[in-house]
């Protein structure tokens, strides 16, 4: 197992380019901002993961998460 820093940054690297996890930042992004007021147009955001996520939160923000789903821990 390779454990030098080079090696640790390329993994660290691959895990933040990771889709779903952009898709996760604009879902929670976007139900932050919507709760503030502030919403903005992510059309022609340079990452579509994030952007796609972003719409989904704006979506989900008027559609309660019951306490007894599993989604309802990880944004409350």
């Amino acid at each position: 197992m390779n454990t030098t820093r080079a090696a640790a940054k390329t993994a660290t690297k691959s895990l933040l380019d990771c889709p779903a996890l952009h898709f996760n930042w604009g879902f929670r992004d976007a139900r932050a901002e919507q709760s503030r007021g502030k919403v903005r147009d992510v059309s022609g955001h340079f990452d579509a993961a994030y952007a796609d996520g972003y719409r989904a939160g704006l979506t989900a923000t008027g559609t309660p998460i019951p306490a007894n789903s599993p989604m309802f821990d990880g944004w409350g």
